[in-house]
């Protein structure tokens, strides 16, 4: 029986963690300009605008505009948990038209909303095979550091329509890692983690991206239907608890004083993901933690260069 249980208990877990839930729908089902109809333009020409033609968006050769649509409700990034959310399109590039030979983005999440977006995490990329006959995509899981896109090595027909996933990932703790994932039709790809830019505290908007100037109107003919947003159940980030063979704390269960057995800067995390303490601590001391409810903890710290974990209960 108890075997059982432990196996139904990791059941229940695994369901947990990929249930989603749809945050958003978009199906341009109008004929007109996206800002008449619940998009924001946050940059760009105001001529040229992003139009639906009644079932998708037209995405022409021209000026750049930049536009973003809100969530119905922002997706929170929490301290010491695993968050994951994802958006899919229907896409069809037409034609090698005025692809840039280096490849750009044209889809990506918003850290804000509205008429200045801030962190433009999980883009979409675009780029030209060299013989003119197809396209390849790729992601980009942020900006900073080398932020370079990691590209699918699936080459892509034109005039073809095909479904697009871009699945972001957080695991934010002590150290915060960003993993973005490419599906094509159903199909996970590749992914990317090289920029090192900070992590969004939220995810607040989808962004599309016409980035011509100018001087130089390199913008893909395509067009993008059903964008769909999805969420999933946040996870306690835990799978690196006493990682390794350091140690953090001495007694996971607790009373009013949290021993330690490292020194570093650590943070206490409930589970609702707030940093409710944080403390410099030496090997052998103590932290008093009386004030804390009972309930269950994540301590986080660094151990001789070493990210720790650790899960406490207070009694």
């Amino acid at each position: 029986m108890k075997k059982l249980y432990s196996l139904l208990a990791i059941a229940v877990i695994v369901f947990s963690a990929n249930a989603q839930t749809e945050l958003l729908r978009h199906d341009f089902n109008y004929t007109g300009i996206l800002t008449n109809n619940g998009w924001v333009k946050h940059s760009g020409a105001t001529i040229e605008e992003l139009k639906s033609n009644g079932t998708a968006v037209e995405m022409k050769n021209g000026l750049s505009e930049d536009v973003n649509i809100a969530l119905p409700e922002a997706f929170t990034i929490k301290p010491g948990y695993i968050s994951k959310l994802d958006y899919s399109i229907k896409l069809n590039i037409l034609d090698a038209t005025k692809l840039k030979a280096a490849g750009d983005y044209f889809v990506s999440f918003g850290g804000t909303a509205g008429a200045t977006l801030t962190i433009l995490p999980a883009r979409l990329y675009y780029k030209p095979d060299a013989d003119g006959t197809g396209y390849y995509l790729g992601v980009l899981n942020t900006s900073g550091g080398t932020a370079t896109p990691t590209y699918s090595e699936t080459k892509l027909s034109y005039s073809t329509e095909i479904d697009v996933t871009v699945e972001f990932t957080v695991k934010s703790g002590v150290t915060t890692e960003q993993t973005v994932t490419l599906s094509i039709n159903g199909v996970k790809d590749v992914s990317n983690n090289t920029g090192t830019g900070s992590a969004p505290a939220e995810i607040a908007s989808v962004a599309l991206r016409k980035g011509g100037t100018a001087t130089n109107l390199e913008t893909p003919n395509l067009t993008i239907d059903d964008l769909v947003v999805r969420t999933y159940p946040d996870v306690l980030s835990v799978s690196d608890i006493k990682k390794g063979k350091a140690s953090l704390v001495k007694n996971s269960l607790v009373a009013d004083q949290l021993m330690f057995a490292s020194k570093g800067d650590i943070q206490i995390i409930n589970a609702n993901g707030q940093v409710v303490k944080t403390a410099k601590v030496e090997d052998g001391t103590s932290l008093n933690v009386s004030s804390l409810s009972s309930g269950m903890y994540i301590v986080t710290g660094v151990v001789d260069g070493e990210n720790v974990s650790q899960k406490i209960i207070k009694k």
